[in-house]
């Protein structure tokens, strides 16, 4: 997304193709086609910090060769479909390491409670809540089952931990995976029309 600011008021704004910043790993010489995004699973009541590593190349080095991994084709703006378990509703999904929650539409009213004042926009139910979604590419396959849970966001940010992997808030019609879902997992993110084995990216894949 770009914008476009006079003094301090700034909106939405498209930009030419010419202006667009584009990945600069599509532009390295070898390792160009996807990154890894490697990181540690996280406890349920937190961590104080995680270390892991973005790795270069998927396929093309012996430390990025795909193992164990589904890849889920993406569209052109790298969406999938997301569907809540007990929801019949498809919801445009996406995987984003720079979210630092999980972000959704409540599959049933009452089951994840806002935060209220303080800390409106996230969940807070009285207790851990488990739950699962269906992500399916965007070619209609595959599919596959993801297993998540919420806590309540008002008790753990008040904990000393920094790190969570179940923490997420209200984004109607949309399914963001952000950086919870990325504990534990290494997640691939392939270069639209760049190959490896995993398929041609667009793509996911974890």
């Amino acid at each position: 997304m770009y914008f476009s600011c006079s003094g301090s008021a700034c909106s939405g704004a498209t930009a030419s193709r010419f202006q667009q910043v584009q990945n600069p790993v599509a532009l390295l010489p070898q390792d160009n086609n996807g990154v890894i995004v490697m990181l540690p699973g996280v406890p349920a009541n937190g961590a104080l910090w995680a270390t892991g590593s973005l790795v270069l190349g998927i396929g093309t080095q012996a430390n990025n060769a795909p193992s164990g991994v589904t890849a889920y084709p993406a569209d052109q703006f790298g969406e999938f479909t997301t569907v809540i378990s007990g929801s019949a509703a498809a919801l445009t999904g996406f995987l984003d390491s720079g979210s630092n929650g999980l972000f959704f539409a409540a599959p049933s009213a009452g089951q994840l409670p806002d935060c209220g004042v303080f800390n409106a926009g996230w969940f807070c139910p009285p207790s851990l809540v488990n739950l699962s979604a269906i992500n399916t590419g965007a070619s209609g396959s595959p599919s596959g089952v993801v297993p998540f849970q919420i806590g309540n966001f008002n008790i753990l940010v008040t904990s000393p931990n920094y790190v969570f992997a179940d923490v997420g808030g209200s984004a109607p019609g949309i399914f963001d995976w952000g950086l919870p879902f990325h504990f534990g997992r290494n997640v691939y993110a392939g270069i639209e029309g760049k190959g490896s084995s995993l398929g041609i990216g667009p793509y996911v894949a974890y």
